[in-house]
């Protein structure tokens, strides 16, 4: 006879133990990995469970937040009237597509500090909030070191703001809002994060020595991504369709292997210091790039693919800028137009120097200022 067909190995404190059928209990959630494959999702060690009860939910989650260091959220709507503290808690959903916590007040959603011997932190959750047009509406507010990944953030005036410092952001979509994610503080580590159709700035950094990977801000109506503060970091970022597209006005800051296209304007650098951009393509937009009132600046491979039908659209202009130096250089010059510059540094305050290439030098509008090595 034939021995049955074990499927499931457990291995438990008694030892190994197989089985042919394996039973679920009410604390075990399923959700779908990025692959579309069903993924057991098991229930942590002093964690509180809550599913939603069709009315108002936020005392529950409140009590929930407040008495357990892990807090799961079921399938379905949560729907809440007032800010939800999460200071010594991790806020975790079933998956940004099966969790929501639909908010219907005007103010902060969830509010994010560290106030116990553990991170907390916000997982696998959407944030709806009552609008984009409604004043005072943000989805998260952190201060501290905290944790967030695998979120949706949509409609409220502004999606995340981190006023700490040290904080984990990864996977997260902002769509629907009026500014997406604003970094305030200092040591902020954040990756794969996308902005859809944010009315105002997409992204916003002040702080200081923050690191962004992998950004996408798309469709957004003013600037994609600006800048300021000191020793902030950009790499791997695409920005695409927005107003101005990414603009610096801080101090050593570096951009990395970004790509620019379909903005109305392209990098802007304004009164930064130390700034470096490296690997990085303007594609189909004008003003690919602009150094203004900026001070040691350097752009290392730059392309510029300059398509658009302005005879007065050069490809980079540098103004009031001393200590400009632009290395293998390469544009690509629109087909149906003859440019009448294709650099403009006759007001960049000093030498731009251009080290390796393919200019036409002959429409330079130098001032004195262009030398090429």
């Amino acid at each position: 006879m034939k021995a049955p067909l074990r499927n499931f190995i457990i291995r438990g404190p008694t030892g190994i133990r197989e089985a042919e059928t394996l039973v679920l209990g009410p604390g075990a959630n399923f959700r779908d990995t990025a692959g579309g494959l069903p993924e057991l999702l098991g229930t942590r060690a002093g964690e509180v469970q809550l599913l939603p009860s069709g009315g108002d939910d936020t005392a529950a989650i409140a009590a929930a937040l407040l008495s357990g260091s892990q807090v799961r959220l079921g399938p379905g709507t949560f729907l809440v009237s007032a800010t939800l503290n999460v200071a010594t808690a991790i806020l975790s959903g079933c998956g940004p597509g099966v969790t929501m916590i639909q908010a219907s007040h005007a103010g902060t959603v969830l509010n994010v500090g560290s106030g116990g011997p553990q991170t907390p932190g916000v997982e696998l959750l959407s944030v709806r909030g009552p609008g984009e047009s409604v004043v005072g509406s943000r989805a998260i507010l952190a201060g501290g070191s905290t944790s967030f990944r695998d979120l949706r953030l949509e409609a409220v005036r502004t999606g995340m703001t981190l006023t700490g410092g040290y904080s984990s952001v990864e996977d997260v979509f902002l769509g629907g809002v009026g500014s997406g994610l604003q970094l305030q503080g200092s040591g902020n580590v954040v990756r794969e994060i996308s902005v859809q159709g944010a009315a105002n700035t997409a992204i916003s950094v002040t702080g200081e020595a923050n690191s962004l990977n992998g950004i996408r801000v798309e469709s957004c109506l003013a600037a994609g991504i600006s800048i300021a503060g000191k020793s902030n970091s950009l790499a791997g970022a695409r920005v695409i369709s927005c107003g101005n597209s990414i603009t610096i006005t801080g101090q050593g800051v570096a951009v990395d292997a970004t790509t620019v296209q379909g903005c109305t304007r392209g990098i802007l650098v304004s009164a930064g210091q130390r700034v470096v951009l490296d690997g990085v393509s303007v594609l189909n937009t004008p003003n690919p790039l602009a150094i203004t009132n900026a001070q040691a600046v350097t752009a290392t491979s730059f392309y510029s693919d300059l398509r658009q039908t302005s005879v007065d659209a050069p490809h980079v202009v540098v103004t009031a800028s001393p200590l400009v130096t632009l290395i293998s250089f390469l544009r690509t010059n629109p087909t149906a137009v003859v440019l009448t510059y294709e650099a403009d540094v006759s007001a960049a305050g000093g030498r731009v120097v251009f080290i390796q290439h393919n200019l036409d030098t002959t429409k330079v509008n130098s001032g004195g200022n262009f030398t090429a090595l």
